[in-house]
């Protein structure tokens, strides 16, 4: 937390295909699920190119840490995925939506501060949310989200679109 928070985090830039990120971590929170009532939806807006440049490790750890809150706090209905690309404004914008508990307005404002626990009785020390807000803006992007108690959480961000370099053996696969 100290290196993101003195701006001392490296990202790494490299071509992925977002389709291979969501369907890992859709497989992963498959194999995690019991409950059969939580429907996992994972849209990727029928992009027909997801080939993009950025730190798809970081990415994936903020994907997973939002998704794998909003498992802890659904008990039924579904979690979405999602993902469009904003071509005219370079960017990559993200959706993680639950049915679950939802959060009450008092507690909006601390949400991405570091060690906020909105319960005690959940796992971890608080600081997953402070770290995604963290390479978020890392990567160039915003996060926000909007809660109702009773009716579940989404969260939405976006990332700079980094162009793919020319000659990159990625841009090769589609072929």
């Amino acid at each position: 937390m100290s290196r993101i928070e003195s701006g001392k985090v490296e990202l790494e830039e490299r071509t992925f295909d977002l389709k291979a990120v969501f369907a890992h971590i859709h497989g992963m929170l498959q194999q995690k699920a019991e409950d059969t009532s939580i429907a996992f939806d994972v849209d990727c807006d029928g992009l027909k190119e997801t080939v993009v440049a950025g730190d798809d490790v970081r990415l994936t750890q903020v994907l997973v840490n939002l998704l794998s809150n909003a498992q802890k706090f659904t008990n039924k209905g579904h979690i979405k995925l999602a993902y469009s690309v904003d071509e005219e404004q370079n960017m990559i914008n993200f959706i993680v939506e639950d049915t679950g508990l939802g959060m009450p307005p008092r507690i909006h404002t601390y949400l991405f501060e570091r060690f906020y626990k909105a319960n005690t009785f959940t796992d971890g020390p608080g600081l997953g949310l402070s770290i995604c807000k963290a390479y978020i803006e890392a990567m160039g992007g915003t996060i926000q989200f909007t809660s109702s108690e009773g009716r579940g959480t989404r969260f939405h961000f976006s990332i700079r679109k980094e162009p793919i370099p020319a000659g990159d053996v990625a841009l090769d696969m589609h072929k």
